[in-house]
């Protein structure tokens, strides 16, 4: 990759789930400025964080480290590398566990922004935090020269849902009752009775922040659009979901590792837009951005092939073989996704639902046709159940031993059963 003049943009959206985007299959919420970008851009269609924390996350977009890895003080980031080569490197955020984040530290130019909140919907959706998110950073955008490296994190739904009431309120139908005024973000576990209204309200209100988000998103990419930065790489991504019922589970509540949380949107544009309309099917996790990145901006590899692999090459040929397996931690709680199989194993303490038995026991969902993981087979399939665990067990001590090299996944585990 030639090093010429390049820089590279990463907007990153808390709790932004890819379920809820209209590249993901969405068919009922209108998302124009997303799929335009989509259009141009190659889509990682199993985006998969390797925890919902956002300190762990970002230390394996940043450093490349692993959310399993047990020690991460001995890993490099990219920053000293992107420095001696001249490169602007700039952070914007909202959030302040990103701006306090250790390696935030290390760029050159962190703007912590201190957002009006609201608490009520707004009338127009440039009094909204998402809205002054976005005018902010294109103002910062438009002092920018080549090269630079702009992280761009915003709250996003984690914040206020403040959008105007009418974007919500235009979702429902006539049947339907009007959705909440609130923009308070939920968080709970419903109970087994729970009223379904009160979570279709949740969703519309929450559809309503992605559609807001959409709308801005059109001005952020009319901004790069007109500045012409030349050699340039847009990413589109998000560090982590947001369960609106699945497992009843709504916002961070006992947060569980599941699909509605742990796959993320994630779309690469480069400015000679190879890979446009192309769709991975492989696994990919947070550090393999992290070596995109520096793929980019032609550093030497940093990190171990087994822990993360540069996403370019695919922009021109797709390699489905390299990417088989996605591993996702919490506290005790772990999680292993391969492309037939996905496996969830509760922490101490934890259970399969939230009133259940406090019974650690693993539970196993058939992919891809258990889109969303409500039927566990676990007690039928109790040979997967082991053959997953063993590799979750290796991968995580490839991870600990810096191995450079991918050890091969049985047929079933890759293919299924017939």
């Amino acid at each position: 990759m030639s090093e010429s003049c390049q820089s590279a943009i990463v907007l990153s959206v808390d709790r932004w789930g890819a379920r809820w985007l209209g590249p993901y299959g969405n068919s009922w919420l209108e998302t124009p400025f997303l799929n335009h970008f989509a259009s141009q851009a190659f889509i990682c269609e199993h985006a998969i964080i390797d925890s919902p924390s956002l300190i762990d996350v970002y230390q394996s977009y940043w450093q490349g480290c692993h959310a399993a890895q047990a020690d991460t003080s001995t890993g490099r980031s990219f920053f000293q590398p992107l420095s001696d080569k001249s490169v602007q490197t700039v952070l914007i955020t909202d959030e302040t566990q990103v701006s306090s984040h250790p390696l935030a530290q290390h760029f050159e130019h962190c703007h912590t922004l201190q957002l009006s909140e609201n608490s009520g919907c707004c009338e127009s959706v440039d009094e909204t935090e998402i809205g002054q998110f976005m005018a902010s950073t294109v103002s910062i955008l438009d002092e920018l020269q080549p090269p630079f490296f702009l992280w761009i994190h915003s709250r996003g739904m984690s914040g206020n849902w403040d959008a105007p009431y009418e974007m919500r309120a235009a979702l429902a139908s006539e049947d339907d009752p009007p959705p909440p005024e609130t923009t308070e973000v939920p968080d709970c576990v419903l109970p087994v009775n729970h009223d379904p209204d009160e979570l279709l309200g949740m969703s519309y209100a929450y559809a309503g922040q992605i559609r807001l988000l959409d709308q801005w998103f059109g001005e952020l990419l009319t901004a790069i659009e007109e500045k012409n930065f030349g050699q340039l790489l847009t990413v589109v991504t998000s560090p982590r979901g947001f369960p609106l019922g699945e497992h009843r589970r709504v916002g961070s509540a006992e947060q569980a590792l599941y699909g509605e949380l742990l796959q993320v949107p994630l779309m690469i544009r480069s400015s000679d837009r190879k890979g446009a309309l192309c769709r991975s099917q492989a696994l990919i996790q947070p550090v393999d951005l992290f070596s995109t990145i520096g793929d980019w901006f032609g550093l030497e590899p940093i990190v171990a092939v087994a822990q993360g692999q540069s996403l370019l090459s695919d922009l021109v040929q797709i390699d489905r073989v390299r990417r088989n397996r996605a591993a996702s931690v919490l506290g005790t709680e772990r999680a292993l996704r391969t492309p037939a199989w996905f496996l969830r194993v509760p922490g101490e303490g934890q259970a399969g639902q939230p009133d259940g038995v406090s019974v650690c026991q693993p539970e196993l969902f058939v992919k891809p046709e258990d889109g969303i993981e409500v039927n566990n087979v676990a007690d039928r399939c109790p040979d997967i159940v082991g053959a997953m665990l063993q590799v979750l067990d290796a991968f995580e001590e490839d991870l600990h031993q810096q191995v450079d090299q991918i050890s091969e996944l049985s047929e079933v585990l890759e293919f299924g059963m017939d």
